[in-house]
Parts: C-alpha cells; sequence; structure tokens
C-alpha cells in the first residue's frame, strides 16, 4: 500500500471515531487530527507541521507540560469553548514501529462532562445534609481540621431542638421535618455567612464561627431560638436548646471546645428541660382534643367512673393518679393512624384493624416522652389487652395486665356503650351492663365487673 493510501486510511479511521485523537510525530509536531479534535480544539490544517505538542498541552490544554509523559497514564483536563465547560480524560500513547522505531505520541480523548457532573451533583449530596443544608459530619470535621491550622479564637454551639422524640412521635415525619428545616433557616439567617454548621440525625447542630464574640453568638442563637418558638408549629412551642464556649487555648483542638458546649447545653437542659417538656405536653395534650382524636367528654365521664371504682379498690394516691392520667391519654396513638378508619370501625378491614391496633403501640411512644406527674406509657400499651388474652398487643392475661388498665377497661367499655358514637347507637344502662357480664372472663376481669355492678347500684341508691 503507497504512502497516499495509508495516509486515506488513516483519515478513515481516525474520522469515524466520535471523540478527538491528535498525532504528534518523533519530532513532537501535530502529524494529524480527526474532525472531532478541529472542532473541539479549533484547529486547522495550516496547523499541521507547525504546532508544537509542548503549545498543545500548555496553550490549549493549559496543563503544564511534561518532556516525557508517562504513557498509557489517563489525565484529566477541562476546558471552556462556547461558555460551556467540557471535561476530558485523555491518554498519551507512545507509538513505535518494527521497521521504523518509535513513531511519535497518539493524544486520544473522552469526553466525561455528563459523569462529572453526576460524580459532582454525588459529592455535593454527601456534603450537604439533605434536610438542612448544613454540612455533614464527615465535610464538616475536613473543615474544622481546616481552621484549626490557622492561628485564632473561635466560638463554638451546640443547639438541639427540644423534645424532637416527642414531637416525631405524636406528629407526622413530614411536620417534624419542617421543624428541623425552620431550625436552620433561623440559624442561617442570624449567624455569619462564612460560619461552619453541621447537622447530624441525631438532632445535634454544630456551629463554629470566627471573629466574634461570645456575647453575639448568644445574642444570634437567642434571636434564631424566639422565631422558632413562634413559627415552628402552630400551637405547640418549640424550643431550641444550645450550649456555648470560647476556644482560647489554640493548642487544644476545636473538637475538644465542642465538647466543652456539649456541656453547657446538658446544663441548660437540665435546668430548664423538665418546664419545656411540661410546656410542651399540655400543648400537645390540646391539640388531641382539638382535632377530636377523643372526646374531652367521654374522657370527663370515665374519669369519674374510674375514680369511683380507684375508691371502691382502695388504690393509693399514685394508682388513682395514673387511672386519672389514663383516662386522659389511653387512645392518644390515634393521632398515628388513619382517623377515617375509626369513623367506620364496624366495616374495616383485615389490614385496617392490624393499623388500629398500632394504636396501642403509637401511645406507648407518645407517652412515654411526655413530661407527666406518672409513667402511664405501660399502662397505655396494655389497654386493649383482654382477660383471657384474646387482647392486643401482647396477648396478656389476668394479673398479667395490670390493675388499673383492668379498670379503665371496664369504665371506658360501659361509657361507650351507653352514649352516641358515629358507628352505632347508643344502649341503655341495663344493657351496657348485661354485656359487661356477658364479656366478664373473656373481655374483662370478672370481679371488677361484679365491683363495678356495685358501684352503679350505690350511685343510683345516692340518687347520682
Amino acid at each position: 500500500m503507497n504512502e497516499l493510501l495509508r495516509k486515506r486510511a488513516r483519515y478513515l479511521l481516525a474520522d469515524t471515531l466520535q471523540e478527538p485523537v491528535l498525532f504528534f510525530d518523533k519530532k513532537d509536531l501535530l502529524a494529524d487530527f480527526n474532525q472531532e479534535a478541529a472542532e473541539k480544539f479549533c484547529l486547522s490544517k495550516k496547523d499541521e507541521e507547525v504546532m508544537t505538542r509542548k503549545y498543545f498541552e500548555t496553550n490549549i490544554l493549559q496543563l503544564t507540560y511534561e518532556d516525557n509523559p508517562n504513557p498509557k497514564i489517563n489525565r484529566e483536563v477541562v476546558l471552556q469553548k462556547d461558555y460551556a465547560t467540557i471535561s476530558y480524560h485523555f491518554t498519551v500513547q507512545k507509538i513505535h514501529s518494527t521497521r521504523k522505531g518509535y513513531m511519535g505520541r497518539v493524544y486520544s480523548f473522552k469526553d466525561i462532562t455528563k459523569q462529572k457532573m453526576m460524580y459532582n451533583a454525588l459529592e455535593n449530596m454527601s456534603a450537604y445534609d439533605q434536610l438542612t443544608g448544613f454540612y455533614t459530619s464527615r465535610v464538616f470535621a475536613n473543615k474544622l481540621a481546616e481552621w484549626d491550622s490557622e492561628p485564632g479564637e473561635y466560638i463554638v454551639a451546640i443547639c438541639n431542638i427540644a423534645g424532637l422524640k416527642l414531637l416525631n412521635s405524636f406528629y407526622d415525619k413530614n411536620i417534624t421535618n419542617g421543624v428541623i428545616s425552620k431550625m436552620s433557616e433561623e440559624l442561617r439567617d442570624v449567624l455569619p455567612e462564612d460560619t461552619l454548621i453541621s447537622y447530624a440525625d441525631d438532632d445535634c447542630t454544630t456551629i463554629v464561627a470566627r471573629n466574634i464574640t461570645e456575647e453575639q453568638m448568644l445574642l444570634y442563637l437567642s434571636t434564631a431560638s424566639r422565631k422558632l418558638k413562634k413559627r415552628g408549629l402552630e400551637n405547640v412551642p418549640v424550643f431550641l436548646n444550645f450550649g456555648i464556649a470560647r476556644r482560647e487555648n489554640t493548642a487544644v483542638s476545636t473538637e475538644e471546645y465542642i465538647k466543652y458546649a456539649a456541656m453547657d447545653l446538658l446544663l441548660k437542659k437540665g435546668k430548664y428541660g423538665v418546664e419545656q417538656r411540661r410546656e410542651m405536653t399540655m400543648a400537645l395534650t390540646e391539640e388531641y382534643f382539638r382535632n377530636e382524636y377523643e372526646s374531652l367528654d367521654h374522657v370527663n365521664r370515665i374519669k369519674i367512673l374510674a375514680s369511683g371504682m380507684a375508691e371502691k379498690l382502695g388504690l393509693d394516691v399514685a394508682d388513682k393518679q395514673k387511672l386519672d392520667l389514663l383516662c386522659t391519654y389511653h387512645d392518644i396513638g390515634r393521632v398515628k393512624t388513619r382517623e377515617e378508619v375509626w369513623s367506620r370501625a364496624a366495616l374495616i378491614t383485615r389490614d385496617e384493624l392490624d393499623i388500629v391496633k398500632l394504636h396501642s403501640i403509637a401511645g406507648h411512644q407518645i407517652v412515654s416522652n411526655m413530661q407527666l406527674e406518672y409513667d402511664i406509657s405501660d399502662l397505655v400499651l396494655y389497654h386493649h389487652e383482654n382477660y383471657d388474652g384474646s387482647g392486643y398487643p401482647y396477648g396478656l392475661t389476668k394479673e398479667e395486665i395490670p390493675l388499673v388498665s383492668r379498670v379503665h377497661a371496664i369504665v371506658d367499655a360501659y361509657d361507650v356503650m351507653i352514649n352516641d358514637q358515629r358507628y352505632k347507637g347508643a344502649v341503655s344502662e341495663e344493657i351496657a351492663v348485661d354485656e359487661l357480664r356477658k364479656f366478664a372472663g373473656s373481655q374483662f376481669d370478672p370481679a371488677l365487673v361484679k365491683l363495678f355492678e356495685e358501684y352503679l347500684e350505690e350511685n343510683k341508691e345516692k340518687g347520682l
């Protein structure tokens, strides 16, 4: 094959490639390139045998020129063309011939712009918490290491939302995520732009700021806390707690001062936490009745019945108070179930019944996070257990079920039967008592049913 045919074949092969390819001869002069290379690097035929490899690398690729780049090494270059950024991987390959020996170098390019954009997007996602927009713990630690290498004093702070577990147990996750998002907005609004902020899944927000005083940080966080309390939730106060420390000794890492700020946060939570939780509990209780998850009239009626039973049983003060609280909060887990299921309780499917049964567990979680005078979380969990073991969630029997829960089961069922319900009408007191007798020994404690009958008779005799 003559030289002309060889050259035409080389052009044909090169121009079928969809990526730029260039060939520099053994004198490091541009000897050949394909159409893609001509378009991407603005080359023309007049550049052949004139443009050097050094000129191509330093002026077009804008790389540091290497006299003898290692063959088969992938490198990366970013070019600006027509206001667009294009990223390439390119390979430099030495070409040898058995007859002529070393012939030159081939530069082959692969467009990786899309892959680079995807990588940057993933890197960005891993660098920032998606809910708050703050740094993730990993990136925050790297940034902090950079700051620690420089002299200077920093103000360090730790923040968290008081009672977030309680809010998570009461509200849908989207609502509490909205609260966290509002917290991030308020912090970002008051803190200087160059502040390092990190958010962790345990609701711990870490802040490191320079060129401000401890008093300024206190003012910033107090402002954010005050604004969050107003706009966090419509009817429930949201408290932002924080601890602050000043890094004075630059020989000590900022990580140590973060621990000091965490200790300050714990001290403040010990001082204000109980009152904050109590205020939130009162507000959530009002929210529970406001949204008609439970009838306040029903609660007040069964409290009276329960109080009478407590007197007949001779319960101590603690158990009396627990029974009273159980009457209030026994069905609070309904806030985590679909309310339309309850409105047609007589017609629900088996799957929907399973959803209904979950309200005991949900109620246990909510009440365990509340600031109540007595812990009634287990009583809420067991309030649908039956005397013969046919109840839920655990199928407890007889004395395995707390006495307070067994008393509540009777007074609750009785009041439900004698008062109008959404899915069935009320019955007379006599029929309600007959129903209690019918299910004594299965659903209800038979001894307590008998005691309840006596209590009702006594009230009749008193005209109550």
